[in-house]
């Protein structure tokens, strides 16, 4: 099942930014008793793997190097910024597909979720979020420990997805199975359609939208009169059918759209104002380019037996996904584990408390 979608229109206008090579994710959290977590994530390079399993099957085969940089990654992981970091890399025999990798993996301790989050859950346009919650209850005869990761929805652009997206896209997209999953041929069609619609239509509008905010500042940091703000916004349709007729539109276009449109502001100030405002929105359109592209797998390891779930799998006290990204393309998306621990000393006193109950009730018939 190919389900990963690229909301950004590459095809039309973003194809440079696939340059960035695309990675595997695969995050695993271990979850103790006392609400602490170990936090080990593996991004990969040159290559891909099927599950994280195979990580650890493959470890042995390894060969640790020492003097390779991690790649620039949209989690933002370094050793700089408190992960321990080790590089191995995969030989050739043993890799996926026959092709070398080299997986980094970042290990991190945190004393709790709120600690986790401030790592892995600070808003950024251009980085992967995941946020950690951990729930302890006390309900006699047993405890309970709620654990969830929620990723953030990747989608970043400021133009709502919601005009183009109904609560039945979103129902598909829920029941969507995880990667590798057969889906049925009714299925599979929607999911072309989905693509279509939002590859096609609302990527092309998004980023459309995301010039003419940018041409709007442009006037306004120029303080023009207000009839050229009309004559912008009376074009604005007009110029995002040229632009889709076209299959086109680059770093300086709004600066031509200007001058054709006579608002008095030069070229070439106009084009130095995009060449500056437009960086960040292209490192965040960079982001969602590799993001939604990438591969995700992800496991919890539970401290008790496993209650409940919306794991893909369950194996003991582990779970597993692996979701496609279009899971949390649009919206945020939470993997949970909830686990339970027998209170033997709670069964302890409950049975004296009967016990004696039982041994006073008969001793006050016989009297």
């Amino acid at each position: 099942m190919k389900s990963r979608i690229n909301i950004i229109i590459v095809t039309l206008f973003l194809l440079p930014l696939l340059s960035a090579c695309e990675h595997d994710v695969a995050m695993e959290t271990t979850v103790h008793p006392d609400g602490s977590l170990d936090k080990m994530i593996h991004i990969t390079s040159g290559g891909s793997f099927q599950k994280i399993q195979e990580i650890h099957r493959e470890s042995d085969k390894a060969t640790i190097i020492t003097d390779n940089d991690p790649p620039r990654n949209i989690l933002g992981l370094s050793a700089a910024n408190g992960w321990a970091l080790t590089a191995r890399k995969m030989r050739v025999d043993s890799a996926a597909e026959g092709d070398p990798k080299t997986i980094y993996t970042f290990l991190r301790h945190f004393s709790s979720a709120e600690e986790a989050n401030a790592a892995l859950a600070t808003p950024s346009d251009t980085l992967f979020r995941v946020t950690s919650t951990f729930e302890k209850k006390f309900r006699w005869f047993y405890t309970y420990i709620y654990y969830a990761d929620t990723y953030h929805a990747i989608n970043r652009m400021g133009y709502p997805v919601t005009n183009y997206t109904t609560a039945e896209d979103y129902a598909f997209i829920d029941r969507l199975p995880g990667e590798g999953k057969k889906i049925t041929l009714a299925d599979s069609l929607y999911l072309v359609r989905l693509n279509e619609k939002l590859f096609d239509i609302y990527g092309a509008r998004a980023l459309y939208e995301e010039y003419y905010g940018v041409s709007i500042k442009l006037l306004q940091h120029h303080h023009v009169e207000q009839r050229w703000f009309d004559t912008l916004r009376a074009h604005k349709e007009s110029l995002y059918t040229q632009v889709i007729d076209k299959k086109d539109i680059f770093e300086d276009y709004m600066a031509h759209v200007l001058d054709s449109l006579g608002i008095p502001i030069s070229h070439e100030e106009a084009s130095k104002w995009f060449i500056s405002e437009l960086k960040p929105l292209d490192a965040k359109f960079e982001f969602i380019s590799v993001a939604s592209n990438a591969k995700y797998h992800h496991q919890i390891n539970m401290p008790w037996n496993i209650i409940r779930t919306n794991a893909d799998s369950i194996s003991g006290k582990q779970v597993f996904w692996n979701p496609p990204s279009i899971k949390f393309l649009l919206k945020d998306y939470t993997l949970y584990a909830e686990s339970r621990q027998l209170n033997y000393w709670a069964v302890a006193i409950s049975g004296v408390v009967i016990v004696l109950t039982v041994f006073l009730f008969v001793r006050h018939r016989r009297v």
